[in-house]
Formats: C-alpha cells, sequence, structure tokens
C-alpha cells in the first residue's frame, strides 16, 4: 500500500506541476504579445478526408455535415464520408440527400466505434487524402476548424486535436457538468500541455491526422476508448498529439442519469483497458528511450484509476482532511478551467459549485468498471 500511495502521489504532482508550468509559459507568451499560432502562408492545400462515424443518427446526421460544407474552406479539399454502422432507420438515405457526401454502409457485426473506423479507413485508403478529420454524428463543426488543422499540419504536426465545446451547454445540471469537464480538458489538460509541447489527448472525436501516420495495417484498436488508445499508439511511435484551441467544434452531451452513466462506464472500462494492454509495452518504450512526452501521455490515463481507488480508500476510513482536500480541488479546478475557457463563470456556477458530485460519480464508475466492465459497445442516442 506505501507503494501504491508513493507512486499515486508522484504522478498526482507531476500532474499538478504540468498546469502551473504549463499556465506560467501560457502567460509568459501573453505578455510577449500572445500565444504562438500556426498561420499558413498561402492558399489551403490539405486534401481531408472527413469521415462521420453513425449508428442509427438520422435525428442528427444533418448536423456535421451541413457544417462541413459551410466551412470556410474549398469545398474541392473536402471529401465527407459516412461510416453507416448496421442502420436500422433513415440514417443512410438523410446522409446520401446531401450532394457530394459518400456513403459506406457496414454491414456486418462491429464491437465498437474502432471497429467501424477500422472497417471505414480500409475502405477509402488510397483515396488521395493529406489528412483523416474524424467526427461524430452529434457534431457540429466552427467554419474555421479545418483552415486551422491545416495551418498545423502544414506546420508540422501529425496528430491534431481540436477545442470540444459542449453544443448544449445550459440545457440542465448535467449538461453543465459535461461543460466544466470540457473547459478542465480544454484549459488544465491539452491547452497547458500543448504550451510545454507534452502530448494533448484525443477525446473521441474532433481531430485530425496525416494519413502517413497510419501504420501499413491501418487503424487497428482493441479498447472501448479508441482515441486513447490511437493517441497512445502514435505517442509509442514518436508522434505528439498537438492542441488546435481556435479548431472549435461543438459536441451534444448527454441530458439523463442513465445514457451518463453508461458513457462514464465505456470510458472507465477503456481506460483500465488501455492499463492492461499496453502498460508493459509502455514501459518497456521508455525504459528504451525514456522521455517526458512518453511518460505524460500514459500517467494521465493511470491516474485516473489509481486516484479513483485512493478516493474510495479515504472514504472508507473517513478521512476528513482527504475529503475537504477533494472538495477544493474539485472547486479550483472546475473554476479555473472555466474562467480560462469561452464560458462565463456566473453561467456555469451551479455546475461549478456542484462538480465534486460529478467527479465522485466519475471515480465512483472506474470502482464499479474493475467489478463489473462493460462488455459490449452501447450507443449514446442523440438528438432526443
Amino acid at each position: 500500500m506505501e507503494w501504491a500511495l508513493a507512486i499515486l502521489g508522484f504522478m498526482f504532482f507531476w500532474s499538478t506541476a504540468v498546469v502551473f508550468a504549463g499556465l506560467a509559459v501560457g502567460a509568459g507568451r501573453r505578455m510577449r504579445g500572445g500565444e504562438k499560432r500556426s498561420v499558413s502562408n498561402g492558399s489551403a492545400r490539405t486534401r481531408f478526408a472527413c469521415v462521420i462515424c453513425a449508428h442509427n443518427e438520422e435525428r442528427v446526421i444533418a448536423r456535421p455535415i451541413s457544417s462541413i460544407q459551410a466551412a470556410d474552406y474549398p469545398a474541392g479539399l473536402l471529401d465527407i464520408v459516412v461510416f453507416a454502422d448496421n442502420c436500422s432507420d433513415r440514417t443512410v438515405s438523410a446522409a446520401a440527400s446531401f450532394p457530394g457526401v459518400k456513403v459506406l454502409e457496414k454491414k456486418t457485426p462491429s464491437s465498437g466505434k474502432g471497429d467501424v473506423l477500422a472497417w471505414g479507413l480500409d475502405e477509402i485508403r488510397g483515396g488521395g487524402h493529406d489528412a483523416i478529420a474524424v467526427f461524430d454524428a452529434d457534431n457540429e463543426v466552427d467554419p474555421a476548424w479545418f483552415s486551422e488543422m491545416d495551418a498545423q499540419l502544414r506546420s508540422g504536426a501529425h496528430v491534431v486535436t481540436g477545442h470540444r465545446m459542449s453544443l448544449n451547454p445550459f440545457v440542465n445540471l448535467i449538461t453543465g457538468w459535461y461543460t466544466v469537464y470540457w473547459n478542465l480538458m480544454n484549459e488544465l489538460s491539452n491547452r497547458v500541455r500543448s504550451n510545454l509541447r507534452l502530448s494533448s489527448m484525443l477525446t473521441g472525436t474532433g481531430f485530425c491526422f496525416k494519413t502517413t501516420v497510419l501504420p501499413e495495417e491501418g487503424w487497428r484498436t482493441r479498447t472501448f476508448v479508441e482515441d486513447l488508445e490511437f493517441a497512445l499508439f502514435r505517442n509509442l511511435d514518436g508522434y505528439r498529439v498537438c492542441y488546435a484551441r481556435d479548431a472549435v467544434f461543438y459536441d451534444e452531451q448527454p441530458v439523463s442519469v442513465k445514457p451518463m452513466l453508461r458513457q462514464l462506464n465505456r470510458w472507465a472500462t477503456g481506460g483500465l483497458q488501455i492499463l492492461r494492454f499496453y502498460i508493459l509495452r509502455w514501459l518497456g518504450a521508455l525504459l528504451r528511450g525514456p522521455s517526458f512526452r512518453l511518460f505524460d501521455c500514459f500517467a494521465i490515463i493511470a491516474l485516473g484509476a489509481c486516484g479513483s481507488v485512493l478516493l474510495l480508500l479515504n472514504a472508507l476510513t473517513l478521512n476528513w482532511r482527504f475529503g475537504l482536500w477533494f472538495l477544493f480541488f474539485a472547486w479550483a479546478s472546475a473554476f479555473l478551467s472555466t474562467l480560462l475557457s469561452r464560458h462565463s463563470v456566473r453561467a456555469l456556477l451551479l455546475p461549478i459549485l456542484t462538480f465534486p458530485v460529478f467527479t465522485v460519480i466519475l471515480s465512483m464508475t472506474v470502482i464499479y468498471s474493475i467489478v463489473m466492465p462493460q462488455r459490449t459497445w452501447k450507443p449514446i442516442e442523440h438528438g432526443k
């Protein structure tokens, strides 16, 4: 137990140090005239395959397609492809009604989104694209998203994640919690790591990568968090995930308890799968070529699982000091990340004040997933 607590303490110290160092570097850049942005010289050149994974999404499939087609980017450099996964509704016909949209129908069983991406990317491979942009069927894309990504890719980036914002931030307390959570991921994870040239994290959608980073066997993931798994693979290959704060996209959040718990269970199960499947591979790579980037990309995944166990142990022993520290940390993170974000603190005051509740739910979901992991992919219904 002492060794476990020592390791956890070190990982927490590391994560906290990264946040403060990243904020300090960002503040220094602003004092010197602003944070550095990648700006394209001349006209856009990156040709994107914009892939949208969809399973029975007739209610919302028009969102990403319409917003991509309305992007401030040459239409001839944007090929929209919908990967329709065993759809039994009107998703296929709704997507195909948009001119220029290609719909690929997958009719064989799928084990999750990673399986759909592997199948679909194999289908479009060799199509002359420079980069793949990955979206979900409930997304909306800011007009400048592709220009920002083009600038990043032409400046040397290989994998880039955008700035994820909630499409429905003020529906109720649950969507408010998610909005604060994504503020935290944007401002106190991806942004600070970008400032330090560490690797940011992929969050399932709204990211792109050069086709050259895909290995010969294509997209091959086997966990429920194919985004984290793909990011880990690329870090092992020597690439880092860059962050484009001005590449904004919007994502619909769950509005009720049941889909929220289902999604959190999937995230937790996937994170535990990452630890189980890849810890030895990661450790071997770290020993062969030590680097802060490689250490950090795995440490932040491990910290979530280890922190949840520590929270449970302290709750069982009625450690009130830890409880006070936990409340302060959750509140401070929620407040600071929202203060740095594009949202108003006043508009999200209740989700910020109650954010420790969401953090406890997330942690207890990790504990539950250790005992009762999600066995099959359970999609979240959108557009209700």
